[in-house]
């Protein structure tokens, strides 16, 4: 090792950090300035009370102007834990509607003493410039105006923390050339999203120093020296005013109880934390142990998920990947937990944090800790209960893929199945497992690639790459790919565990060839229909989830007699229009409804006595939605004394549902394939 030119290396990389810090400054600067003016678009008003709200630690008691600030800025930080966000070290809120630097704040480490001297961007230090790209949610930022934030991450953790805390004042060779080309890197990608001179100037003087070095060495190395002893500083101030997430003991603990099934593990947590507390890891303020008796699940690759707890209290999923196996699956997992389709979405799981530092060998990504996965409740139910609670679980897993693929950021799962749908301890399931997901760019609605997720849970067209639909060996991921393996995961519920494609080794033909044959063992039509839909051998014949929602299974009976209501409203429908192919459609079931009621019934609702006339109603099932929709509108001017018949019928949604339950799906069958699906008054029915 060269003392002398190690220790130049380091004079070196501190002026690489001094160049890089003022386009840094101005294109941080003029992102927060944009946000800024929006936000102020959004929320009206001032503080109330600065005096108040400057000292208030509780964001609920801030002034309702306040109190707004706080929730928007909140919603839009990537750090989910909330508590973590040092807002009140940090901002005056009074300031929030008037200075965007108050704003940007929001999303720096503590400040301390500097609080009062980070004014704007050109006095913040650069690691602050870069905790507010990095922890500034994408959406942010205008489209395709973002740095990419594994550069940002890089030249905070790789290159300004090392410089700080070099031993001796030395780097080496590798650090100086890691610099330059992380630098070189940065700045080319924010003269592509920031043109600007100072980017420019920024960029020949670091290829200055690359080629050239340092022209006044003595210069730079007193410069190196004043931002090293600011660093320090700021390190110091950091460490004193964190000092309270220094750990306490096992009996300190805060617990907030909230799991059943996981309840003997927290147990067993807080008593092993007691006799064995070097074996307590500590991410990010959640401490765990990845020892098996606090394991509740495992993955590929080596991937485990352990039971954690916050010192919040709060419990939490601590999911530990190997480094050299997960990394880019981990990074992508973070990534999509992060976009604001799953961050408002009720239907996937929560993401908190991930850490990249704590551990050589390992990474570890912060979830919501959940009770069960689909599997497991699936094992342990009976047919009857799945078939009863199928709905409500089908509902969810297809609310969760509709907030994936919605614009503007569509999502593909890629790795549906029932060891990652989970339930959470309200019994809501949510979609997990994001570490081979993908987003769709631009106008694309295929993502091609090698086959990735899990034999048994892949779409036709995800499955074999010569069936003929791909292109150079790969397969191919669609929305609709996941729609379908969500067919498959249905399916699943409503068998107790059978594939909709039958049993191995036959089941990749049936499923190449298009062939549920699976679907005939169900009973129910309206189930059977849906998962038809959603099995569709064509990808284009597949509904969206959106679509699949508005089905007849997963309609409550209001929604479904109301559809059929509108539908006996249609001009076509009322005139009996054979030329129109609905209504051929509709009467192609030469069944003559009318046997179904109670001649009597049929009568007394066939006849307006108030005008002393009976309308004749003919055998197609045309009239019969037509008698539908008069008995409904006229149900309540019917008048009194009413006869026994009346309450015979007693509420004719109910009466109509019972006497012809397969009537809403024959209807959606047949509207949602042509353009009736898209009139005004149908439309919520069906998309």
């Amino acid at each position: 090792m060269n003392p002398s030119k190690d220790h130049n290396n380091w004079i070196t990389i501190g002026e690489v950090i001094n160049l890089i810090r003022k386009p840094v400054a101005l294109y941080t600067g003029q992102v927060v300035k944009n946000w800024h003016a929006k936000l102020c678009c959004l929320l009206k008003g001032r503080c109330a009370n600065p005096i108040v709200c400057e000292k208030e630690k509780d964001y609920k008691k801030l002034c309702h102007s306040c109190n707004q600030w706080y929730q928007e800025l909140a919603k839009w930080h990537r750090n989910r834990n909330k508590r973590q966000i040092k807002w009140r070290e940090n901002c005056d809120t009074s300031k929030w509607p008037v200075d965007p630097w108050e704003v940007a704040k929001f999303f720096m480490p503590i400040l301390g003493h500097n609080k009062g001297t980070v004014k704007d961007a050109g006095s913040t230090d650069l690691s602050s410039l870069l905790n507010v790209l990095e922890w500034m949610n994408d959406e942010i930022f205008f489209p395709d105006r973002r740095v990419d934030l594994d550069l940002i991450r890089k030249l905070r953790l790789g290159i300004r923390m090392p410089w700080a805390h070099a031993p001796n004042q030395e780097l080496t060779d590798a650090d100086l050339n890691n610099a330059f080309d992380t630098a070189n890197k940065i700045l080319a990608d924010l003269d592509s999203v920031f043109s600007c001179n100072e980017v420019k100037k920024c960029i020949e003087d670091i290829k200055f120093v690359q080629t050239s070095g340092i022209t006044n060495v003595v210069e730079a190395e007193l410069d190196a020296l004043n931002l090293l002893r600011d660093e320090s500083i700021q390190e110091a101030q950091k460490l004193s005013a964190e000092k309270e997430t220094e750990r306490e003991s096992p009996e300190s603990w805060k617990w907030e109880k909230s799991s059943i099934v996981h309840r003997e593990k927290f147990i067993k947590l807080l008593e092993y934390g007691k006799d064995h507390p070097e074996d307590i890891k500590e991410v990010n303020g959640v401490r765990v142990c990845c020892s098996e008796e606090f394991l509740i699940g495992m993955g590929v690759d080596g991937t485990r998920v352990y039971v954690g707890l916050g010192k919040d209290g709060c419990e939490r999923a601590v999911k530990r990947l190997p480094r050299d196996a997960c990394a880019g699956l981990a990074e992508q997992e973070k990534n999509v937990l992060n976009k604001l389709n799953t961050t408002k979405s009720n239907h996937v799981v929560s993401y908190w944090f991930l850490d990249e530092q704590s551990d050589k060998h390992y990474l570890f990504l912060i979830l919501d800790l959940c009770e069960e996965t689909l599997e497991n409740f699936v094992g342990r139910s009976s047919l009857e209960d799945l078939v009863a609670n199928a709905p409500g679980i089908i509902q969810q897993l297809l609310k969760g893929l509709a907030d994936l693929h919605c614009d503007p950021v569509r999502i593909l799962h890629r790795d549906l199945k029932p060891s990652n749908i989970l339930r959470n301890v309200h019994d809501k399931w949510l979609l997990a497992d994001f570490g081979i997901s993908r987003i769709l760019t631009g106008c694309a609605s295929t993502h091609p690639s090698n086959q990735r997720g899990t034999e048994d849970w892949r779409a036709v067209e995800s499955s074999y790459p010569s069936n003929g639909m791909t292109d150079g060996g790969k397969v191919r991921y669609k929305k609709e790919s996941d729609i379908q393996v969500a067919g498959i995961v249905a399916f699943y519920i409503v068998t107790k565990g059978e594939h909709p494609f039958g049993e191995k080794p036959d089941r990749l033909r049936h499923l190449l060839d298009g062939k549920p044959v699976g679907l005939d063992t169900l009973k129910d039509p309206t189930l059977k229909d849906l998962l038809s839909w959603m099995l569709s051998h064509n990808s284009k014949d597949r509904p969206s989830a959106e679509e699949a929602l508005k089905h007849p299974y997963l309609q409550p009976a209001k929604q479904k007699f109301e559809m059929l209501c509108k539908m006996g409203n249609q001009q076509e429908i009322k005139i009996g229009d054979v030329k129109s192919d609905v209504v051929r459609k509709l009467n192609s079931d030469p069944k003559d409804w009318r046997t179904l009621l109670v001649p009597d019934v049929l009568k007394y609702l066939s006849t307006d006595s108030s005008k002393g006339k009976t309308f004749r109603y003919k055998s197609s099932w045309t009239d019969c939605l037509r008698f539908i929709r008069n008995v409904k509108e006229h149900w309540h001017d019917r008048p009194r004394p009413r006869p026994a018949v009346f309450y015979l019928v007693g509420d004719p949604q109910e009466h109509f549902l019972d006497l012809f339950p397969n009537l809403p799906v024959e209807v959606h069958r047949i509207i949602r394939s042509c353009d009736w699906k898209e009139r005004s008054d149908l439309k919520e029915y069906f998309m």
